[in-house]
C-alpha cells in the first residue's frame, strides 16, 4: 500500500500541555510519562496519536472538567512558533490574524475560521476526522488562557460559545471560567467575541522578535508539507462522498466539518479548483476500473456519481484523450 505522506499531524509541543498538567497530578501513571517523553522528541506527531493520548488521559483522569484543568495550564510555548507570533502582535485582531495564517504550523486540520459579523468576532472550527470532545475542550479553554495573558485582562471573555455536545453534568464549571453563555447541542462549534477585543493592544508585543519570526513561520509554511495537506483531504472527502451521489461542494463541505466560504477561500489560497480535484480523483479510480475487465463501463459511471455511461465516457476522452473502452483495451495488451 502506498504510504500517504501528507498525513494529519500536530506540533509536538502541545504535549508540553499534557506533560504541565501530569506533573501537577499526586500521582502519575509511569507509562504514561514515559510516552510523553518519546513524544516530545519528535517533531510532528499524527494527530491520531494526539487523540489517542487525550483517549488515555481521558481514562486514568476521571475527573469533572479534565479538559478545562489541561486547558488552564497552557503556556504560549505550548504553541510552538505559533504561540510566539500570537504573543509578540501588537493588537489582539493582528494577533489572531497571525493564528489564522500559521495555523497549519501547529496543526493542519481544517483551519479556525474567523468572522465578523455585525458587532461580534466569531472563531468557528471543524474537523475532518474523528475528534473527540476533549480535544476540543481543551482547545477553546487554552485559547481563552491565552488570549487573557498576552493582553494582561484576565476579564477577557466570550459572548457565546456553540458545542455540539449534549450540556455535560458538571457546566457550571465551565460557566464559570468562560463566564458566558452556552448553547449545546448545536450544529456548529463556535466561539463568539465582542468584535472590539480586536483593538485590544498586547502587552508582550514585540516588533523586532515578531519580524524574525514571522520570516521563519513563512518559510516553514513554503517548506513544510502540512502546507499541501488540505488537498490530501478534500480527496478523501471527495472519496467518500461518491458512495452516496455526485461529489458536490455542499457534501463534501458537510464531510469536512468546514463552511463552503472556508473551503473555497482554502482552495483560493492554493490556486486551487473544486473542480480540478474532483475531476483528478473521477479520472484515477476510472483508471483502476478500467484495469478490471469483470466492471462494465455502466458500472463505472455509476460508481463515479455520473448520469449515465455517455457522460463517463465524454469526460474521460477529455481526460485521456481517448475513450475508455480504448483505453481498456489498450492495457489489457500491456
Amino acid at each position: 500500500m502506498k504510504k500517504n505522506n501528507l498525513e494529519i499531524t500536530i506540533d509536538s509541543s502541545a504535549i508540553g500541555l499534557l506533560t504541565v498538567f501530569l506533573d501537577s497530578q499526586p500521582s502519575k501513571p509511569l507509562q504514561l510519562n514515559e510516552r510523553l517523553i518519546i513524544l516530545r522528541r519528535e517533531r510532528r506527531i499524527p494527530i491520531e496519536i494526539w487523540w489517542s493520548l487525550l483517549d488515555d488521559f481521558h481514562d486514568h483522569f476521571p475527573i469533572a472538567g479534565l479538559g478545562l484543568k489541561i486547558g488552564q495550564g497552557l503556556q504560549a510555548h505550548h504553541a510552538g512558533l505559533l504561540g510566539y507570533l500570537v504573543m509578540h502582535s501588537s493588537t489582539l485582531g493582528q494577533a489572531l490574524l497571525r493564528f489564522h495564517r500559521f495555523q497549519p504550523l501547529l496543526h493542519n486540520l481544517v483551519p479556525t475560521e474567523f468572522k465578523l459579523e455585525d458587532d461580534r468576532l466569531i472563531l468557528a472550527w471543524g474537523t475532518a476526522r474523528k475528534s473527540t470532545g476533549l480535544s476540543y475542550e481543551i482547545f477553546g479553554v487554552a485559547l481563552l488562557k491565552l488570549l487573557r495573558d498576552i493582553t494582561g485582562d484576565d476579564s477577557l471573555k466570550p459572548l457565546l460559545i456553540r458545542q455540539q455536545w449534549p450540556e455535560p453534568p458538571n457546566v457550571d464549571l465551565y460557566k464559570e471560567f468562560f463566564c458566558c453563555d452556552f448553547e449545546f447541542s448545536s450544529p456548529v462549534k463556535e466561539i463568539h467575541f465582542p468584535k472590539k477585543i480586536t483593538s485590544l493592544p498586547i502587552s508582550t508585543q514585540d516588533p523586532h522578535l515578531l519580524r524574525l519570526m514571522e520570516n521563519q513561520a513563512a518559510a516553514l509554511i513554503e517548506a513544510f508539507p502540512c502546507h499541501d495537506n488540505f488537498f490530501d483531504l478534500v480527496k478523501d472527502a471527495i472519496l467518500k462522498v461518491l458512495q452516496d451521489g455526485p461529489p458536490t461542494a455542499a457534501a463534501v463541505c458537510k464531510y469536512l466539518d468546514t463552511s463552503e466560504r472556508t473551503f473555497y477561500r482554502y482552495l483560493g489560497s492554493r490556486r486551487i479548483k473544486f473542480s480540478d480535484i474532483v475531476r483528478s480523483v473521477r479520472f484515477e479510480l476510472a483508471k483502476s476500473y478500467l484495469a478490471d475487465s469483470n466492471i462494465s463501463l455502466n458500472e463505472i459511471a455509476m460508481i463515479l456519481g455520473y448520469a449515465d455511461q455517455s457522460v463517463f465516457t465524454r469526460a474521460f476522452k477529455q481526460w485521456s484523450g481517448e475513450a475508455p473502452l480504448n483505453w481498456r483495451k489498450k492495457k489489457m495488451f500491456i
